[in-house]
């Protein structure tokens, strides 16, 4: 009698400790809100990379020959790229011409980030107004910049290159992926070697809640 009368009590705790738990998992269930990825990102996601190098009847030019010249500076196109699929892209949007040439007129009325202007903030909206603060600034890195991406909750940054030569980095926002926020495209133009360099980096931002 006592055996069946333990057994019964047994029974009886384990039920309630079973819907006791059960009822907590309805509180609280396994997957957290907070458990869930928050996850604010900044990336480089493609470069491309342009030279003209200055000629004159087969040679290449030095600094005080380019000089002499002025603007009107014959010129052979080089590049080195092998993202064909954003070459292709760049073509598209009117910024490549020929394969060869980065069409750097495009880029001139934007703002540029240099010794005098250390610093530039601006906004990105996504289809649905999901708003991101970013900010590009000088590094205390030499030839560095950091780009900085926020909202209310969230922060991500990442390096960006800047030769030391550079006049500087300019940028603008273009649709290069589908969808989402359109992409951070900053170009570095430098001039080396008789020739301007001109480096192409994209950016994607990302933001999953």
């Amino acid at each position: 009698m006592k055996l069946v009368f333990f057994i019964v009590a047994f029974l009886m705790i384990c039920g309630c400790q079973e819907r006791k738990a059960n009822e907590a998992s309805k509180k609280n269930p396994p997957y957290l809100e907070t458990e869930i990825l928050k996850k604010l990102s900044v990336k480089k996601v493609g470069e491309l990379r342009f030279r003209m190098a200055y000629v004159i009847e087969g040679k290449t030019l030095n600094f005080n020959q380019l000089k002499k010249i002025g603007q009107d500076k014959p010129v052979d196109y080089y590049d080195t790229n092998t993202d064909t699929i954003l070459l292709k892209k760049f073509q598209e949007l009117g910024l490549v011409k020929n394969k060869y040439e980065l069409l750097l007129k495009k880029f001139k009325s934007l703002k540029i980030i240099d010794f005098e202007h250390p610093e530039t903030s601006f906004e990105l909206s996504d289809s649905i107004q999901k708003k991101i603060n970013c900010q590009l600034r000088k590094s205390n890195k030499e030839m560095k910049y950091n780009l900085l991406v926020s909202d209310s909750l969230l922060s991500s940054q990442i390096e960006v290159e800047g030769f030391y030569l550079s006049e500087g980095l300019k940028f603008m926002l273009l649709d290069v992926i589908p969808g989402g926020y359109k992409e951070i495209v900053i170009l570095n133009n430098y001039y080396i070697s008789n020739g301007d360099n001109s480096d192409i980096y994209v950016y994607e931002i990302k933001k999953n809640y």
